[in-house]
């Protein structure tokens, strides 16, 4: 049910069209809360607002009686970064306002719920080792100081285990998963024999869009309709 009276759904020729339910995993962290946000609005943005209303698509699509706005592609998608945990999340993101149980509880029940994951799987630690990166210019002062930042950099990295633990849960319950990798992880993730088994794989939101991978899957719910 459409609880936005400003959200137009697509119509389709006759066919009820379901909601497909998305799942965004990946990296989730206070100091690099602008990443890790930033991908999951891109994908949300894009199927809200996929196609402005014009006097053809209304025409193609019966709408006669919209004037403004847009169409919105009948998929639903599900965010941890839900709420408050934008707010409160931690610098590591470990910790938020809501309970470590209930976080990983309300994982799984979104995992549960949906039809498919996307997976980003970049962790944007080599945004930080090009912060280190040696220039002629350096002194030895400057390249020491460099590096024992970069150790420590290090030493504080975490691992994205809750975006593991969610794609095992994934394929436990042998739904879809699209994997979203950095391009120079890109053949390792294709060669690995636990990762290689993802639906899809690419290398950025642009190429996930361009592809349309989405709208694949999508179709496999939504009925066969031929132009």
């Amino acid at each position: 049910m459409n609880f936005n009276p400003d959200i137009k759904y697509a119509h389709s020729k006759g066919v009820d069209l379901p909601l497909m339910y998305v799942y965004l995993a990946g990296y989730m962290s206070g100091e690099k809360l602008k990443e890790t946000t930033e991908w999951r609005k891109r994908i949300r943005k894009y199927y809200r607002e996929w196609e402005e209303l014009t006097f053809k698509v209304k025409s193609a699509f019966g709408l006669h009686d919209i004037k403004n706005g847009y169409l919105s592609f009948p998929i639903a998608f599900l965010d941890p970064y839900n709420g408050k945990e934008v707010k409160t999340i931690d610098k590591k993101g470990l910790k938020s306002h809501i309970p470590a149980h209930a976080i990983f509880h309300g994982d799984r029940m979104s995992v549960n719920k949906c039809d498919i994951v996307v997976a980003n799987l970049d962790d944007f630690f080599l945004d930080d080792m090009y912060k280190y990166t040696p220039h002629t210019t350096d002194s030895k002062d400057d390249l020491m100081r460099k590096l024992i930042d970069l150790i420590h950099k290090i030493e504080e990295y975490r691992p994205s285990m809750g975006t593991y633990f969610e794609l095992c849960w994934a394929y436990e319950k042998e739904k879809p998963v699209v994997l979203i990798v950095p391009d120079n992880k890109r053949e390792a993730y294709e060669s690995h024999p636990f990762t290689e088994q993802a639906s899809w794989i690419v290398s950025s939101v642009d190429e996930l869009l361009e592809k349309k991978v989405l709208e694949s899957f999508y179709r496999r719910l939504a009925g066969a309709i031929y132009e």
